[in-house]
């Protein structure tokens, strides 16, 4: 649990940051396509 409302932005925006990635979407189309995702790292 983060308790410094700093820190707590800090994970926000890099939460954010992932869940919009190019991979993140990849692995919801691999997940729904039923194949194994190809990870790019963008």
């Amino acid at each position: 649990m983060i308790d410094d409302p700093r820190g707590f932005a800090r994970r926000g925006r890099a939460t954010e940051a992932v869940f919009h990635s190019a991979d993140a979407l990849e692995v919801a189309r691999a997940f729904a396509e039923k194949r194994t995702p190809v990870w790019r790292g963008e």
